[in-house]
């Protein structure tokens, strides 16, 4: 899922040697400004009903403003596989995902960022 329709392309262009059955990505644009209102969201509810193998949570969010990656996280653990994982990006700023994690297993990634000062990390949640 993607709210960027220009992201989306990229990241299209890039996979686009992959086979169709491989991979896919949706675009659901939302209003960012409008947190409560993404629960209710095409782009959180739009998550395919089919369990999927691997999850990345990395939503566009206007952190610490709007915070949204955790109702992500959320929604991911319904749909996950055993045996599936769920990918976390910045995973240093949502200390409730460990909390709600029902993972068997989880490994952190840190490192400095390539983007930002400091050292950030990514979580990998085993199910």
């Amino acid at each position: 899922m993607e709210n960027d329709p220009t992201w989306a392309e990229r990241v299209r262009a890039v996979a686009s040697h992959l086979p169709a059955d491989r991979i896919e990505i949706r675009l659901a644009p939302f209003d960012l400004d409008d947190t409560a209102g993404f629960l209710e969201s095409d782009y959180l509810l739009s998550m395919p009903a089919e369990p999927a193998d691997i999850v990345v949570v990395d939503c566009a969010e206007d952190w610490p403003r709007h915070v949204l990656r955790p109702s992500c996280f959320a929604r991911a653990q319904l749909q996950v596989k055993r045996g599936g994982i769920i990918v976390v990006d910045d995973s240093w700023r949502y200390p409730e995902i460990l909390e709600q994690s029902r993972a068997l297993s989880r490994v952190r990634f840190q490192s400095t960022g390539p983007a930002r000062f400091g050292v950030t990390s990514t979580d990998i949640h085993f199910y």
